[in-house]
């Protein structure tokens, strides 16, 4: 009876947060997209790359198609051994608009990790107004650019995250990951929408530069790991600046999912790991709520063979279910993949062993993403 109940208390604090999600989704889809400002400011898009030769073309192309006046891209090379920096040289030959730059050592890493190093490098040698940044696997929609800038309507919005999504295509892992990507995704717009910023997508992020300059670490004298998540956390905590999160079908960027099953739990282990070592008050509590609950349910699978327990466990499974369709159903609607909905309930089975494993599997080493650990100076 006592575990019985202490999965209940687990699921209706987790269902709490989930709804709160969902009202802040509904009020960023709700909001109007504001004008343009006239003349419109200079924006500096910055990709970091490292082996990326196979998808950096696709990447620029899409960057390139875009609508906006008034755009450079920086793409900054991160050591990559394979043939990225050419594939980029080639575009800037073809396109004034692109820049090679290879990233140099120059104790960057060790104050920003590797993807902020390669993301401050890229800024400090750009000079628009404002800052985007994607990721060289991503295509952007062609009204990526303006959609994100016109969130800017007011000097207090220092962030604007928009919408990443990943094509199904047609295996089930690859639905599979899509459908679970969408949930994520709108989880953090309704956290910014909830006034309770928390996550985002590396992949469709804006800020004025000034923001960056005034919450990016001193490499000489804070040696603590800086990206986009942690800036979104110290502009939360700010009182002169504000997140939002843009709703236009257009702020979005699009990847493809793992190829394989082993790809794709290396891949969450990674955002697990990153998720883990947050220490704000908000994305703790989030994580933490959500390890702790799914690890529950699967424990009390025990609880169905147990006269009348059972009942508790269905109804702790009907309180994630349903919490998590507020926000996964508009979310995948918005974004062109309703079609996914169906499979929801059946991939709760995986979902719930899945969240548990990643989070055990975060306290084994560091995870490795192309070649290097997250601790690797």
């Amino acid at each position: 009876l006592g575990f019985a109940v202490l999965l209940v208390g687990l699921a209706v604090l987790y269902a709490v947060q989930l709804l709160a999600f969902a009202r802040g989704l509904q009020r960023v889809l709700a909001q109007p997209l504001p004008p343009l400002p006239d003349p419109p400011p200079t924006v500096s898009v910055i990709v970091p790359a490292r082996n990326e030769a196979a998808r950096i073309d696709a990447c620029l192309a899409a960057l390139t198609a875009s609508t906006y006046p008034a755009f450079d891209v920086t793409v900054v090379d991160d050591f990559s051994d394979d043939a990225t920096d050419e594939r980029v040289a080639a575009w800037a030959e073809r396109d004034g608009r692109v820049r090679l730059l290879r990233l140099v050592d120059t104790g960057l890493a060790s104050a920003f990790g590797h993807k902020g190093a390669a993301l401050a490098a890229g800024i400090r040698a750009s000079a628009g107004q404002y800052v985007l940044s994607t990721d060289a696997d991503c295509a952007a929609h062609p009204g990526w650019i303006e959609a994100m800038v016109r969130m800017f309507n007011a000097p207090e919005v220092g962030f604007v995250a928009g919408w990443a999504k990943m094509r199904p295509g047609r295996t089930l892992l690859g639905r599979m990951q899509a459908l679970e990507f969408a949930g994520l995704v709108g989880a953090g717009a309704g956290a910014l929408g909830a006034g309770d910023p928390n996550m985002c997508n590396s992949a469709s992020l804006a800020y004025p530069r000034a923001v960056f300059e005034a919450f990016s670490p001193d490499q000489e004298t804070d040696r603590s790991p800086w990206d986009d998540e942690r800036l979104l956390h110290a502009i939360a905590a700010s009182p002169s600046y504000t997140a939002r999160f843009c709703s236009s079908p257009e702020a979005v960027v699009v990847t493809d999912p793992e190829p394989s099953f082993a790809a794709y739990f290396r891949q969450r282990r990674r955002w697990a790991a990153l998720g883990a070592a947050y220490d704000t008050p908000g994305a703790a509590y989030t994580a933490r709520l959500t390890w702790a609950f799914n690890a529950a349910l699967l424990a009390g699978v025990a609880l169905l063979a147990t006269p009348h327990a059972w009942m508790a466990w269905l109804a702790a499974l009907a309180l994630k279910a349903g919490s998590e369709a507020l926000v996964l159903v508009p979310t995948a609607r918005h974004l062109g993949l309703g079609r996914l909905v169906v499979q929801f309930v059946p991939q709760q089975l995986v979902q719930i062993p899945l969240t548990v494993a990643l989070g055990i599997a975060t306290l084994w080493g560091q995870p490795v993403w192309k070649g290097r650990s997250f601790n690797e100076p």
